[in-house]
């Protein structure tokens, strides 16, 4: 085909829709000017559907990207297109521009261009159609995701040189503001309500000697909650002391994140960004420092670095009152006990070796009972691969209906925009397409739900199963609490561990929440176990 020639009469046709980094900033710009006559989707669906109007190209889906990454991975709508047309469900997709597809790195871009060419579907634009499966439209498309890149490389560079100018102004970057202030005009921090919390922080730790646990007992006994409306911990109260912001500085560029990969590491100290905030500071600098120097001076490595775990629940028993974790506390005339280390947490102690015995029976009897429910679920709901087969197509049907109904509605759009349909024609016609959408996506709702559970009971006897009944065989075989706590932590999320004042003994109760994907925790009690 030659490459310049919009070809007629192609009957399924995908519109893809996303706004670039400038349409966003243009937008901005023209709110502030109190304008608010460009709205760049919509200008680009009318551009597509008049030129797919034009060559009675018969659009099936559209695709609107909200959510603005520079991977594709960043991107649900942009995934969902690759997809399909690497099923070969679509013979075309329309876009403004090849830019809008992606212009990452290269590996999206080479992912992009070799799905289109082996795929030989069309990429439609208002300027050009590329066929990839040809040479020529080949090395034109890598040409200019060539330059979409080397451009997007520019702007990147340029938004952090101005990020970084930003926070050398004494500007707050991020989007959440420490306690204690709120992000005002001009990125500039402005406390809040919770400033004098903040405040009462740091004279509790620099001048009346308080620890963090003591401190977040102390909250708590207020009533004071977390910026997230929780309870304080210890965890909570070090952040704060720890945060340069209430002196007065602005610090940033203390974590890279890695967009890809999902991950993220602590930069180096000589790669975070300081200066001289343009916000009050809740604290002097002196009181900040001080605060320092007395964390400093209690700072100790923790037992497992000094001893090794004495503990083979360390780390994995987590008080109900507080949050707190439960510790070994040993005793030479008795026997070592399990007690939260928040000394002003009421929560009575068990001896370890109890708390760890009623552990083993919860998971004795809960698998006992899962290998149970396992038999009878997988025999009551045995299902053929041909079964299995049948919902997979139901849920590709109802996706299908799914993408009609959406098209319908900006179809819909479309007329009313033209003139064709007036307002109470549209409306009429718009709520019937809702209702109708909204009775599909509790049918797909349903169908995945039967899925997961034919999913679920699969991967309990080829994983839940056996994963537990190894550690059971093991945990009395260990030769260390430190081995006995690996093993544990393989299948064990946090135990939660609860004992009040007229309890004694043997008398506590614990919820297991498993490190494999169940949706409810595991009762202690073993004479009734089961899901809660």
């Amino acid at each position: 085909m030659a490459s310049g020639n919009f070809p007629e009469n192609l009957a399924n046709v995908w519109v893809y829709l996303r706004k670039s980094r400038e349409d966003r900033e243009a937008e901005e710009r023209a709110r502030k000017e109190g304008r608010y006559d460009i709205e760049t989707l919509a200008r680009h669906r009318r551009k597509l559907f008049e030129l797919a109007h034009a060559f009675q190209w018969k659009i099936t889906r559209v695709f609107e990207e909200v959510a603005s990454g520079e991977y594709i991975s960043e991107r649900p709508e942009m995934m969902k297109l690759l997809e399909g047309v690497e099923m070969g469900e679509a013979d075309a997709v329309l876009a403004m521009d090849i830019d809008r597809l992606g212009r990452g790195d290269m590996e999206d871009q080479g992912r992009i261009l070799r799905v289109f060419r082996e795929t030989e579907t069309l990429l439609l634009t208002p300027d050009k159609v590329y066929d990839l499966s040809d040479e020529m439209d080949e090395e034109w498309t890598e040409f200019k995701a060539f330059f979409a890149r080397r451009e997007l490389k520019m702007i990147t560079k340029r938004m952090q040189r101005g990020r970084i100018a930003s926070v050398q102004d004494g500007k707050y970057l991020g989007t959440r503001p420490p306690f204690g202030y709120d992000i005002g005009e001009d990125l500039v921090l402005v406390p809040n309500g919770d400033a004098n919390t903040v405040r009462m922080i740091f004279d509790l730790h620099v001048n009346r000697g308080m620890g963090g646990g003591h401190i977040a007992a102390y909250l708590n006994s207020l009533g004071v909650k977390t910026a997230t409306g929780k309870t304080w911990r210890s965890a909570n109260v070090v952040s704060i002391l720890r945060n340069a912001h209430y002196a007065g500085d602005i610090v940033w560029g203390r974590i890279k994140h890695d967009k890809r990969k999902g991950t993220q590491r602590k930069r180096s100290e000589d790669e975070v960004i300081r200066a001289s905030g343009r916000h009050e500071p809740l604290i002097s600098k002196e009181m900040f420092e001080r605060s320092a120097t007395i964390r400093a001076s209690r700072s100790h490595a923790p037992v497992g670095f000094r001893k090794g775990i004495a503990n083979p629940m360390a780390s994995l028993v987590e008080c109900s009152k507080c949050g707190e974790k439960l510790i070994r506390r040993p005793y030479t005339k008795q026997a070592s006990h399990l007690i939260c280390k928040n000394p002003t947490c009421d929560q009575r102690s068990t001896r370890l070796d109890i708390v760890e015995n009623r552990i083993m029976q919860a998971l004795q009897v809960w698998l006992y009972d899962y290998t149970l429910s396992y038999h009878e679920l997988s025999t009551a709901a045995a299902r053929p691969t041909k079964a299995t087969f049948s919902l997979a197509s139901r849920l590709s049907q109802i996706d299908q209906d799914i993408a009609r109904v959406e098209t319908q509605q900006n179809n819909l759009q479309n007329l009313l925009e033209q003139g064709i349909y007036d307002g109470p024609t549209y409306l009429v016609r718009q709520q019937k397409l809702l209702d109708e959408l909204t009775q599909l996506r509790q049918q797909k709702v349903a169908v995945q739900s039967e899925i997961a559970e034919t999913r679920q009971i699969d991967e309990a006897m080829h994983d839940v199963i056996p994963r537990v009944t190894r550690v059971l065989d093991l945990y009395p075989k260990m030769k260390s609490p430190a081995e006995q706590n690996k093993l544990l932590r393989s299948i064990l999320h946090k135990v939660v561990y609860n004992k009040e004042k007229w309890q004694r003994g043997d008398e506590f109760d614990l919820d297991i929440y498993p490190a494999f994907d169940v949706s409810r925790a595991l009762s202690s009690d073993v004479t009734d176990n089961r899901f809660k």
